[in-house]
């Protein structure tokens, strides 16, 4: 939400439909805290696979990487900080 938020304020006088498809193509997971740091969570590894199914890229926290290594082929990015993820 925070990040929808960020993006929506930044481009509101360019916005274009193609923008909007590419943001829902995408799914971030991760506590959000306070300061913006993406805290750990758990149960990510179902969620790569789901994200793999649909054609879905993934951002996680920096702290659920190692999970992330058990199988090469998916494509995940990782991020420590909201504003990271708002530079993907």
């Amino acid at each position: 939400m925070a990040l929808r938020f960020i993006y929506s304020v930044s481009h509101i006088n360019s916005l274009r439909t193609s923008e909007c498809s590419q943001i829902s193509l995408l799914l971030i997971l991760g506590e959000l805290a306070l300061y913006g740091a993406l805290r750990l969570i758990n149960s990510t590894i179902p969620a790569a696979l789901a994200c793999t199914k649909e054609n879905q890229k993934l951002i996680l926290p920096a702290s659920n990487s190692i999970e992330m290594t058990l199988i090469p082929e998916w494509e995940v990015m990782i991020a420590k900080h909201l504003l990271e993820v708002y530079g993907f």
